[in-house]
């Protein structure tokens, strides 16, 4: 009846048959192979499931410094009568009003989840996908606060969250103070920010926590055109001298998260001993701006973390746009045209605050260089295979150097993930600088071992006495000063806290530091296998755990220490 319609359709069907018929031939040949790598693939992840789920990933520590740590019956912990102490570690008698321990020994006994190695959740088993669930996972718990608004002398605004006190125990003016600094466009809101106000916050710590929200960040308004940076310290430390004049009486710890972490580090590094903490933590620190870039346009993987980056950054230029475009310098279109964060740095940042080339703005943000002038304890913690923050820009000699200053790190874990275990993964690293945190909270004082050569050190006030001995609680043994006999007392400022150091000269032992490795250390949990260590045999107990770090990490780990 329609000729022109029947011929269209037979045309239509013939195209049909013949973009089929070869389309059924190709897949009869191909299909072995693409089933096949789709079985490979398949046992591949099998496999990695079960390889992270059956190996340990032990926390290791590099250069434990030579700091001596007292303590009282007063504090929560009650250290006079700890489960075998190292005769090695005591310096006086345990029924004494307080004790001093080494570093070490103190943190091996404070921070018991630091023996526990860290399995990662079976489907989480590489630093990528670690790191995806760590930006996307959901929070464990959930923290309320309470803001105040800090108008700086620019005339910017930083909105600071104050937690809200769990288990009915209400704060008190010297109630322990744990001050957080956030990653990139983050804030108060973030779930590893989250995770550990609830973890501080709750029974048996009851510590108050303080969040330091960059301008615009955490849903606050931007006053100026300016934001915030690696480099810029200034605004974290006005918000410091307004806290100071709040909580007066109360110690204070602090802790970054990426980002935060080298805000963190640098203040503290700019900051000497006169950083009102008493211990800090920073965790997975770029350290280094530069090789960290370098290092996200190295590979396509890298480059989409980068991509990743710029689009958040793009995100919080947007929503403070009005008020950004008020500087003169500052171009909306190749703002929105950046792709990658160094771009964004280049057209904004840089801009902001007045650098002639983001590698000069790199370089002056890179903690790694404040490294040593750091007087205050600091963990630096990081994965080895962090995509963001690599392993080539750990400072691991200038930590060698600092006795304040120690790294602990993981094989795996990803960017601020560490996640452990299967249907409700929870992070594992939490623990570890909560109770690190807590640790120096509680300690009464932290000061360094004095070093028999120097004869003037900056940290040390010289006031001969030869009346009766210094108080037990805060009596440290150590070598004195060759030449001098009798008993020389000094007196350290730590935290704010006057600790009577006595220095005894013993004319019938030989002059020397008292030792502690600066290599690798590992704490193990018991009923890890514990191999000889044939260097510090005879200066450790047996029972000190002592081991390096494991083949995979040890070359490139040694290839840092020696080039950084």
């Amino acid at each position: 009846m329609y000729p022109a319609m029947d011929q269209a359709l037979a045309l239509v069907w013939a195209a049909f048959a013949a973009l089929v018929d070869p389309t059924i031939t190709v897949w009869a040949y191909a299909k072995p192979f693409v089933l096949g790598t789709i079985a490979l693939g398949v046992a591949y992840v099998l496999y990695a499931m079960a390889r992270t789920a059956m190996t340990p990933d032990p926390f290791v520590l590099h250069s434990v410094g030579d700091l001596r740590v007292a303590t009282g019956r007063r504090g929560r912990r009650d250290l006079s009568t700890p489960a075998s102490p190292s005769p090695a570690a005591r310096v006086n008698d345990s029924d004494a009003p307080g004790s001093v321990w080494s570093w070490r020994e103190y943190l091996r006994l404070t921070c018991p989840a630091w023996r526990t190695p860290f399995r990662a959740t079976p489907y989480l088993f590489n630093a990528h996908l670690q790191t995806i669930h760590a930006a996307l996972g959901r929070l464990n718990g959930r923290a309320e606060y309470d803001r105040d608004f800090l108008t700086t002398p620019d005339g910017g605004e930083i909105a600071i969250d104050w937690s809200r006190p769990k288990g009915g125990v209400p704060y008190r003016s010297t109630t322990p103070t744990v001050v957080i600094l956030h990653g990139l466009t983050g804030g108060s809101n973030e779930n590893y920010v989250q995770d550990l106000v609830s973890f501080l916050a709750s029974p048996p710590h009851g510590y108050r926590c303080i969040v330091v929200n960059s301008r615009g960040c955490a849903e606050s308004d931007l006053k100026t055109p300016q934001l915030y940076n690696g480099a810029y310290t200034d605004d974290f430390r006005f918000a410091m001298k307004h806290l100071q004049k709040c909580l007066p009486h109360a110690k204070m710890a602090a802790i970054g998260f990426s980002l935060g972490s080298n805000i963190l580090v640098k203040y503290l590094g700019e900051e000497g001993k006169n950083a009102p903490f008493v211990g800090a933590v920073s965790v997975c620190n770029p350290f280094d701006f530069v090789m960290s870039n370098k290092r996200l346009l190295q590979t396509r993987l890298h480059r989409v973390y980068s991509r990743a980056l710029a689009s958040n950054l793009k995100k919080a230029y947007l929503k403070h746009a009005h008020v950004i475009r008020r500087h003169p310098k500052i171009h909306h279109g190749r703002i929105m045209n950046s792709k990658h964060i160094w771009e964004f740095d280049d057209r904004v940042t840089r801009i902001v605050f007045g650098y002639m080339t983001v590698e000069d703005y790199y370089a002056d943000a890179s903690s790694c260089n404040y490294i040593s002038k750091i007087r205050v304890p600091l963990l630096c913690f990081n994965a080895l295979d962090d995509p963001i923050s690599p392993l080539e820009a750990i400072p691991f000699r200038a930590a060698d150097e600092n006795p304040w200053v120690m790294i602990g790190t993981t094989r795996m874990g990803g960017h601020i993930g560490h996640y452990t275990g299967w249907l409700k993964p929870e992070r594992w690293c939490t623990a570890i600088y909560g109770q690190y945190l807590s640790a120096v909270l509680e300690a009464e004082a932290i000061v360094p071992v004095p070093d028999p050569a120097a004869t003037d050190a900056s940290d040390f006030e010289t006031d001969v006495d030869e009346g009766t001995a210094s108080d037990a609680s805060a009596a440290i043994a150590a070598p004195a000063k060759p030449g001098v006999s009798g008993r020389d007392k000094r007196r350290a400022n730590v935290g704010g806290i006057r600790v009577d150091v006595a220095l005894v000269a013993r004319r019938d032992r030989p002059l020397r530091r008292p030792h502690l490795p600066r290599r690798l250390l590992l704490l193990l949990p018991p009923h890890l296998p514990r191999p000889p260590s044939r260097r510090h045999h005879a200066r450790f107990p047996p029972r000190t755990p002592t081991r390096l770090l494991p083949p995979l990490a040890s070359s490139r780990v040694a290839a840092c220490r020696r080039g950084s």
